[in-house]
């Protein structure tokens, strides 16, 4: 399943949305419980700590997006894109390589 560019916006501005709640949740939350709630890490924690947020938010958002085009794929009855089957003469091991099975 290939995302159109405003799927991509979509998905990408849900992903960064997520990331920066739960940061801010997991922020404030330890701030009101170390007792320093007014104070310049809080301060920090909002304005730069948004961005770090949003770009740590990248890779486990294109893991996230594989991970359901796998499902979404298996569920179709497809076979999911990262998986890649040779032919014999295109394996690294050449003829030598056996797909062996316990079914």
């Amino acid at each position: 399943m290939r995302l159109g560019s405003q799927e991509w916006e979509a998905f990408a501005t849900d992903e960064s949305k997520t990331a920066m709640v739960l940061w801010m949740a997991g922020g404030l939350a330890y701030q009101w419980w170390a007792g320093h709630l007014v104070s310049l890490s809080t301060v920090l924690l909002f304005f730069p700590g948004i961005f770090v947020a949003s770009l740590a938010a990248i890779p486990t958002a294109l893991v996230n997006r594989l991970k359901v085009d796998q499902l979404s794929a298996m569920k179709q009855g497809r076979r999911p894109h990262s998986t890649i089957l040779l032919s014999p003469q295109d394996r690294p091991c050449g003829s030598r390589c056996r797909r062996t099975s316990n079914a």
